[in-house]
């Protein structure tokens, strides 16, 4: 579940973790590196499965995990960087963790591309005729 600057103290917790992480914990890594629209993106995958000191410190039934992704893009001669954090509840690798994420966003981009192009949801959200029928049907 991605952590969201709403969940007060989690995040930055995380983030401090990750930025020097203990000697005594194990951080797994995975990278991947894209060249797709243009742009060259690396992402770099980091996952803790050690979590009794985040358990202790914030109220998270079945927390096993922790990750960080830091995203690179280069597109034009501009260079982007960002990144994100998630909590997890199974102990998995950081590339098993890259894979589920990325497969995540795979069937949310698809599911995008139904409602804009084959539904034309924008079309109808912004005041066709069947935008009120269709549109509260696909809003999670």
């Amino acid at each position: 579940m991605a952590v969201k600057s709403n969940q007060k103290g989690l995040g930055e917790d995380i983030e401090a973790f990750f930025q020097q992480p203990p000697a005594a914990y194990t951080v797994d890594e995975h990278e991947i590196v894209e060249k797709d629209h243009g742009r060259i993106e690396s992402r770099e995958y980091r996952v803790c499965n050690e979590m009794e000191w985040l358990r202790e410190r914030h109220d998270w039934a079945g927390l096993v995990s922790i990750v960080e992704i830091r995203s690179i893009a280069v597109k034009q001669g501009r260079f982007r960087e960002s990144y994100r954090y998630y909590i997890g509840s199974l102990c998995l690798t950081a590339k098993a963790t890259a894979y589920a994420i990325r497969s995540h966003w795979g069937v949310e981009n698809q599911l995008h591309w139904v409602l804009d192009c084959c539904l034309k949801r924008t079309a109808r959200a912004l005041g066709g005729v069947m935008g009120p029928t269709i549109w509260p049907l696909f809003v999670i």
